[in-house]
Protein backbone atom coordinates (compact mmCIF):
# COMPACT_ATOMS: atom_id res chain seq x y z
CA UNK A 1 0.00 0.00 0.00
CA UNK A 2 1.44 3.23 -1.33
CA UNK A 3 2.44 5.60 1.74
CA UNK A 4 -0.56 8.75 2.13
CA UNK A 5 1.59 10.72 4.01
CA UNK A 6 1.72 13.63 1.67
CA UNK A 7 -2.33 13.82 1.68
CA UNK A 8 -3.97 16.46 3.61
CA UNK A 9 -7.05 17.08 5.69
CA UNK A 10 -8.91 18.73 2.60
CA UNK A 11 -7.73 15.12 0.29
CA UNK A 12 -9.54 13.62 2.86
CA UNK A 13 -12.58 15.99 3.27
CA UNK A 14 -12.98 15.42 -0.76
CA UNK A 15 -12.98 11.64 -0.60
CA UNK A 16 -15.92 11.93 1.28
CA UNK A 17 -18.10 12.21 -0.93
CA UNK A 18 -16.84 9.69 -3.12
CA UNK A 19 -16.93 7.20 -0.05
CA UNK A 20 -19.79 7.85 0.88
CA UNK A 21 -22.34 8.08 -2.13
CA UNK A 22 -24.51 5.49 -4.15
CA UNK A 23 -22.08 4.71 -7.32
CA UNK A 24 -25.01 2.61 -9.39
CA UNK A 25 -22.92 -0.01 -11.09
CA UNK A 26 -22.68 -1.05 -14.54
CA UNK A 27 -23.36 -4.26 -16.13
CA UNK A 28 -19.59 -5.02 -16.39
CA UNK A 29 -19.01 -4.22 -12.25
CA UNK A 30 -22.41 -6.34 -11.40
CA UNK A 31 -20.25 -9.35 -12.56
CA UNK A 32 -17.24 -8.38 -11.34
CA UNK A 33 -18.32 -7.78 -8.15
CA UNK A 34 -20.35 -11.35 -8.52
CA UNK A 35 -16.76 -12.89 -9.34
CA UNK A 36 -15.48 -11.22 -6.36
CA UNK A 37 -17.88 -12.63 -3.90
CA UNK A 38 -17.96 -15.91 -5.22
CA UNK A 39 -14.14 -16.44 -4.62
CA UNK A 40 -14.59 -15.32 -1.52
CA UNK A 41 -17.23 -18.27 -0.50
CA UNK A 42 -15.44 -20.77 -1.80
CA UNK A 43 -12.43 -19.49 0.26
CA UNK A 44 -14.35 -19.06 3.16
CA UNK A 45 -15.70 -22.50 2.76
CA UNK A 46 -12.23 -24.03 2.42
CA UNK A 47 -11.44 -22.45 5.61
CA UNK A 48 -14.26 -23.74 7.43
CA UNK A 49 -13.49 -26.99 6.21
CA UNK A 50 -9.98 -27.55 7.20
CA UNK A 51 -9.93 -25.30 10.86
CA UNK A 52 -11.35 -25.73 13.81
CA UNK A 53 -13.91 -23.74 15.07
CA UNK A 54 -12.68 -20.86 17.07
CA UNK A 55 -11.97 -17.44 17.32
CA UNK A 56 -9.37 -17.30 14.85
CA UNK A 57 -11.20 -19.23 12.24
CA UNK A 58 -14.11 -16.37 12.51
CA UNK A 59 -11.42 -13.92 12.72
CA UNK A 60 -10.34 -15.40 9.35
CA UNK A 61 -13.66 -15.26 7.97
CA UNK A 62 -14.43 -12.02 8.72
CA UNK A 63 -11.06 -10.62 6.65
CA UNK A 64 -12.84 -12.11 3.70
CA UNK A 65 -15.69 -10.40 4.50
CA UNK A 66 -13.75 -7.04 4.74
CA UNK A 67 -11.41 -8.09 1.76
CA UNK A 68 -14.73 -8.49 -0.26
CA UNK A 69 -16.12 -5.16 0.61
CA UNK A 70 -12.65 -3.07 -0.02
CA UNK A 71 -12.60 -4.92 -3.60
CA UNK A 72 -16.04 -4.00 -4.55
CA UNK A 73 -15.79 -0.67 -3.25
CA UNK A 74 -12.84 0.03 -4.90
CA UNK A 75 -14.47 -0.70 -8.18
CA UNK A 76 -17.16 0.97 -7.14
CA UNK A 77 -15.16 4.22 -5.97
CA UNK A 78 -12.36 4.36 -8.43
CA UNK A 79 -14.51 3.96 -11.53
CA UNK A 80 -17.27 5.73 -11.81
CA UNK A 81 -15.15 8.93 -12.75
CA UNK A 82 -13.77 9.99 -9.45
CA UNK A 83 -9.99 10.95 -9.56
CA UNK A 84 -8.27 10.54 -6.67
Amino acid sequence: MACQCNKTKQDLLEKLDVWFKYHSPTKEQTERYQKIRSAAKDFAQLIIENTPYCDDQLFAIQQIRSAVMFANASIACEESGNER
